[in-house]
């Protein structure tokens, strides 16, 4: 197992802000922070990775080389810890986390995935679990509670 992350979301956060704003009091600005905290964020990360992420240019901050990897793999992480929380909500409000589905095979495929599709939309962290069945297979699938 991988040591815990050193670097916290609000930091990475920060950098990001950092970077969509182009300077430091902007930054801080959409993030409701000063921009001593947003200067202490950004050197913190690079401290702490022993590697430079922004450059002054002027009065505006560029992404080093090894910056602009980093800033691409923050977005990823501030998106997926968006898209967690958003399950969590979800889960919260009563889905379930897995739905039993049996359909008989007569039935078009296209119906059954468009129908995934919207319940993906919805809750995407339901998982869809999905018994193709025969003649009377969908009843007792549902009869032995296979399916929901």
């Amino acid at each position: 197992m991988s040591a815990a992350p050193r670097i916290s979301l609000e930091q990475w956060r920060a950098l990001v802000a950092v970077v969509d704003a182009g300077s430091y009091a902007l930054a801080a600005e959409q993030l409701h922070k000063s921009q001593s905290s947003i200067s202490y964020a950004i050197h913190k990360i690079e401290e702490l990775l022993n590697v430079r992420v922004l450059e002054l240019e002027g009065r505006k901050a560029g992404l080093t080389p090894a910056g602009v990897a980093l800033t691409r793999r923050a977005r990823g992480l501030i998106e997926e810890a968006g898209g967690l929380e958003h399950s969590a909500s979800v889960l919260a409000q009563g889905w379930e986390t897995v739905v039993r589905l049996a359909a008989d095979i007569i039935i078009p495929p296209a119906l059954i995935l468009n129908a995934c599709a919207k319940l993906a939309a919805h809750c995407p962290a339901t998982r869809i679990e999905l018994e193709e069945s025969v003649l009377s297979g969908t009843d007792e699938a549902l009869l032995e509670g296979r399916a929901d």
